[in-house]
């Protein structure tokens, strides 16, 4: 009750504040710019994005901000999703680098510890659609997303009417919004070099755009792209980023409406960064020789192994990293029937494939785990004998006795022992293969009659969607930065050695710990519509309402682990003694299912203007999120198809919006509480030795838990002279979870015991209570610029559990910008400049398969041993850049 008292006694007070501030204004002055537009422009921001017609920021009654191009230029952000770290009320989380990031607002953020399912609440778009509506475990937009000279803007809808124009995405709507040549006729360059890590790895980048009227004719050009090759920030002895894109549009103004056709190609490789070894929980510290500029991502090391299911020889190879691929064609045509009435309809074909070279489960952790894991990833369970771990050089730097369950640590050379004795750093070689094919259309009919603007439409969505995880082997490495694999022999009592690893390094090629492969057709069809009802010169009433019915016809191949004897198989190259392909995991039965969910979302406010310059609006929205097929894909077993049946999630806000432009200042408050119930939170255990499936992953039936956040979001720009603006977001909020459990897998390990528990009460996991950032940018001439940008991110709780907390910790980046002329321009940045360390994501400690696990990490356990080693993952490390600019 005190929240929800607190939560009305500060919008009462904004709004009586805000309204005492328009009262004594005696005249009416023209509207500010809008933020990153020129000072002194007196236009208002029109937007497109959650709306039924363009209308703008300042009448519109919903939570949205517009980034411009001004904006994104200043901020040199390194990905899509680093762009909206500006826009009140979203937290991102782009420390893994350019692609696999977190995004979400307003409290709704379940599962977003892990960067797998990052963008699973709202919708990154593209000119008005989705340009991935399929969502999967480590399968999202952002890999077919990026930034280039071609983007124009980018609305950023929080909750709200997001529930209504968008497409199961009730968290918010990003809106990338393209150049056409009609919009931005020129042509620009672009030349970016930069030293990421600290000013050690280099980078660099060419965009391009051109666009413009096609002789004397009704028609409109654009092209643009960009190419980029870089170290990356944690340099692993190989490039990080290399690739890009190009598209284009082509747009008839036939004077009653237009046509325009996009196309896009993109064909780019990413890499990321995976979690660094640490100590005290209190006060993380990376632990020497690593740094937040290392890198333990493995070497190279091309090898093949076996496409699961089809036995094809493929090859791995760290250094091919995560290759995205996109092909995207639209068509987007506009017609006024009438002078009140306007026809749209969008189209869209996309096909994206994302084929990883990679590695997962990369943790410190004992030669000796006690837990399978070592012998899980290299093949070796339930094989005695004495197993002699080497270097690149030959030299001894292990030697481990096993017998049965037990191994013994006999020689230890092993570097770096004071972070863990007999550590060394495991991993797997991950190389899933993702693809999906989609056919999108919108279309809306709106028009104005009398005092209402009605609008209404419909949306169709049928996807194909396959994945495929394979088994590229399990790696044993130093644990060092830049670490290199040992290679692995094996000794029987009887004196046979057996070559445990491949020549590159690799073991257990064919097997795995998530071995799989499932897919779904998805189909998706909304009608929609609303009312904007002008009540009075002053106030206006809103309504809009979706139904929304997402079928899934899916299918899953259980996966059969190897039974025979690893020691006599000959495996794929006929000898026995490489033990590494002696074993191979088997496709077995196809096993189909359907899952289908309906639902109605709705949201309303009525809106309010006391002047020219202050609008406020209430509003209420209720609606729901299907699950996608990361959550659907957990079904992996004949019981699970009978059993398990996901349920959407419920999502509640009500917001308040508060909008005061006068001159030289823009204002916004927008108090909310939004409540996300039901939610499904999957675990996954591999089936222990002596089990069906042995080796192989299964998840247990789910539990549901709710979160519920009380906070505002303020954002104000102000002229502060005709040569300083200041522009800050302030976001504070309090996120609550309660509802949840987790399991414990049971000593049998086949599922059938397996152990829940609840989980009290709490914060919400990976959720801070304060976000602020603030730029103050100063014009001492009119060709020049300076800009500098603070940062500040609150201390968010690890687990649901509350074991400990991620400490708060700010930032600043700076910059200067010169127009050398009309055509020329420099700018220099610096992101991080104090190279400040943040810590934005963890993994547990321990055995190598229950560091995934954060869930289940307790207060307890972290008080009985608060020194205990886990593994961080920091913020991007100072950065330098000079972006060179022409313009014909």
């Amino acid at each position: 009750m005190l929240r929800k008292a607190l939560f009305v006694s500060v919008s009462a007070m904004a709004m009586t504040s805000l309204a005492g501030v328009v009262n004594a204004q005696e005249q009416v002055v023209p509207a500010a710019p809008a933020q990153g537009e020129a000072s002194g422009a007196g236009d208002q921001e029109i937007i497109v994005t959650g709306v039924f017609s363009a209308t703008s920021i300042e009448r519109a009654p919903i939570s949205i901000t517009a980034i411009t191009e001004d904006t994104l230029r200043r901020q040199s952000p390194i990905s899509s999703a680093d762009a909206l770290k500006s826009v009140p009320g979203v937290f991102v989380n782009s420390s893994l680098g350019e692609i696999r990031n977190i995004v979400f607002s307003r409290g709704v953020s379940a599962r977003s510890l892990e960067a797998a399912g990052g963008y699973f609440y709202i919708s990154l778009q593209e000119d008005g659609l989705p340009v991935e509506p399929v969502t999967a475990t480590n399968f999202g937009p952002d890999y077919f997303s990026r930034l280039d000279l071609m983007n124009n803007r980018i609305e950023a809808l929080r909750g709200g009417t997001a529930v209504v124009t968008g497409a199961n995405a009730p968290g918010g709507i990003f809106n990338y919004i393209s150049k056409t040549g009609k919009s931005a006729p020129g042509t620009q360059f672009q030349f970016k070099l930069g030293l990421e890590g600290d000013g050690k790895s280099p980078l660099y980048r060419f965009d391009g755009y051109t666009g413009g009227q096609i002789a004397d004719s009704d028609l409109y050009y654009a092209i643009g792209g960009f190419y980029r090759i870089s170290d990356g920030a944690r340099y692993p002895g190989y490039k990080l980023n290399k690739g890009g894109q190009i598209r284009g549009n082509l747009l008839w103004d036939y004077g009653g409406g237009s046509l325009t056709v996009r196309a896009k190609y993109l064909n780019d490789h990413n890499g990321w960064f995976e979690t660094l070894p640490a100590r005290d929980f209190k006060d993380p510290k990376i632990l020497a020789p690593y740094t937040n500029l290392s890198s333990v991502l493995p070497p190279a090391s091309p090898h093949s192994y076996p496409v699961f299911g089809t036995g094809e020889l493929r090859d791995w190879d760290g250094s091919n990293l995560v290759n995205s691929t996109a092909v995207a064609f639209d068509v987007d045509w506009r017609h006024d029937l009438t002078d009140n009435i306007q026809i749209s309809n969008s189209f869209r074909f996309s096909r994206n494939k994302a084929h990883w070279n990679t590695v997962a489960v990369n943790f410190a952790t004992p030669l000796t785990d006690a837990d399978a894991g070592i012998r899980t990833i290299q093949g070796t369970n339930g094989i005695d004998g004495t197993y002699t771990y080497r270097l690149p050089d030959g030299s001894v730097a292990a030697v481990v006795s096993q017998v049965g369950a037990t191994r013994t640590l006999v020689v230890n050379n092993l570097p770096n022992q004071n972070i863990l004795a007999g550590g060394i750093m495991a991993g797997l070689a991950y190389q899933p293969d993702f693809r999906s094919q989609t056919f999108q259309d919108q279309l809306t009919i709106s028009g104005t009659f009398g005092r209402h603007r009605l609008s209404l439409g419909a949306y169709f969505d049928q996807s194909t969607f396959h994945q495929r995880f394979s088994g590229a082997g399990g790696g044993v490495m130093t644990l060092t930065p830049r670490p290199v694999l040992l290679s692995t022999t094996l000794t029987r009592p009887d004196g046979s050695v057996y070559l445990v690893t491949d020549s590159s390094g690799w073991a257990g090629i064919g097997q795995g710990l998530a071995i799989r492969e499932s897919g779904t057709k998805v189909t998706d069809i909304a009608v929609y519509g609303g009312d904007t009802w002008e009540v009075t010169d002053k106030l206006t009433i809103d309504v809009g309402g979706r139904y929304e019915s997402l079928n899934y016809d899916s299918f899953t191949y259980l996966p059969v682990a190897f039974t025979g004897n690893k020691l006599t198989t000959g495996g794929r190259d006929g000898n026995p003694l490489t033990l590494y392909d002696n074993a191979t995991t088997a496709r077995g039965t196809r096993l189909p299912f359907k899952r289908k969910y309906d639902y109605f979302a709705f949201s309303g406010s009525a809106a309010y203007q006391f002047s020219d310059a202050f609008q406020a609006y209430v509003r209420y929205t209720s609606g729901k999120k299907a699950p996608d097929f990361g959550i659907l894909s957990g079904i992996t077993t004949v019981a699970a198809i009978a059993t398990i049946f996901p349920s959407a999630e419920k999502i509640q806000q009500i917001e308040m919006g508060l909008k005061y432009r006068d001159n030289g200042m823009f204002i916004q408050a927008f108090p909310f509480w939004s409540k996300n119930s039901n939610i499904a939170d999957n675990q996954t255990f591999t089936y222990k030795p002596g089990t069906p499936n042995a080796g192989t992953g299964y998840s247990p039936p789910p539990a549901f838990g709710e979160v519920e956040t009380f906070g505002i979001e303020i954002s104000g720009d102000f002229d502060v002279t005709d040569q300083l603006n200041l522009h800050a977001d302030l976001t504070l909020q309090d996120p609550k979870a309660s509802g949840f459990s987790t399991y414990t897998q049971g000593p049998k390990g086949d599922g059938t015991d397996d152990i829940v528990s609840t989980v009290p009460a709490g914060t919400a996991d990976n959720n801070p209570k304060v976000i602020a950032r603030a730029t103050a940018t100063y014009r001492p001439v009119e060709a020049v610029s300076l800009f500098a940008t603070y940062s500040y991110l609150g201390k968010r709780a690890a687990n649901r559990r509350n074991a400990w907390y991620l400490p708060a910790f700010s930032t600043v980046d700076v910059g200067v910008a010169w127009d050398v002329n009309s055509n020329f321009s420099v700018q220099g940045n610096v992101t991080n400049l104090f190279n400040t360390v943040g810590i934005m994501g963890w993994a547990k400690g321990g055995s190598l398969l229950t560091a995934l696990d954060r869930q289940t990490l307790t207060p307890a356990q972290v008080q009985a041993d608060p020194n205990q080693l886990f593994s961080v993952l920091p913020n991007q490390p100072r950065a330098f850049y000079l972006t060179l600019s022409m313009k014909l």
